[in-house]
């Protein structure tokens, strides 16, 4: 990604930008089981004061990768000082105040994600998922001036979730989500919230979805 930003709300001035991003995906089949492995990478900023913007930033993503709606890092907004750390519905920690409001931040940590997860159709309306992520910030030299902090650590935790989908008629006009994930917190995730809340505990939500398309 190449361009310029005119006035970057965190640097306070113009940025010529310069990003990249990967992912990768292998899967395989087994009679009625999938097994799949992934990585995703997004440049992060490593210097919020030389005018360049190396954070990797998307407009409205919502990617099915890595567990997608299943995966708490994807599914919960996670707050920090005014600013989402990740939005809901995306991978990119990119500390924007919102999805839908506010412009694109180029300068943002970035992220690298490693995924194993396994899906298993236990009937043919009955899929059974579950993924475990591990979670790094590229760099933190953004968050560490974000929070006026000597040291925050790379590492962000490992996401872990578990969930089903139902499709009655086995079509798509009504298909029902749901299960259970978790947040377990790394070093990173802890130096940005132990000074705020005192002690970092796991995170933890349920969900159940229903969709209906006609």
């Amino acid at each position: 990604m190449l361009g310029r930003d005119e006035l970057n709300p965190l640097a306070g001035r113009k940025l010529n930008i310069n990003a990249q991003m990967a992912a990768v995906e292998l899967s395989y089949d087994r009679d009625w089981m999938r097994f799949r492995s992934s990585f995703f990478w997004a440049s992060g900023d490593d210097d919020i004061n030389d005018g360049q913007g190396g954070g990797f930033d998307a407009i409205f993503d919502h990617p099915n990768f890595a567990g997608g709606d299943f995966s708490y890092w994807q599914r919960q907004t996670i707050r920090l000082f005014g600013v989402n750390v990740v939005q809901r519905q995306s991978l990119i920690p990119n500390l924007r105040s919102s999805k839908f409001q506010g412009q694109t931040n180029f300068v943002n940590p970035g992220l690298y994600l490693v995924n194993v997860g396994v899906d298993a159709d236990l009937t043919p309306k009955l899929k059974l998922i579950a993924n475990g992520n591990l979670l790094w910030f590229e760099q933190t030299e953004v968050l560490e001036q974000f929070i006026f902090q000597g040291q925050v650590r790379n590492f962000i935790g490992a996401d872990l979730s578990l969930g089903a989908e139902y499709r009655p008629y086995h079509n798509n006009n009504v298909i029902l989500e749901g299960g259970i994930a978790g947040l377990i917190p790394g070093e990173g995730f802890q130096d940005l919230f132990n000074p705020i809340a005192g002690s970092v505990d796991g995170l933890f939500a349920s969900f159940l979805d229903i969709i209906l398309t006609y």
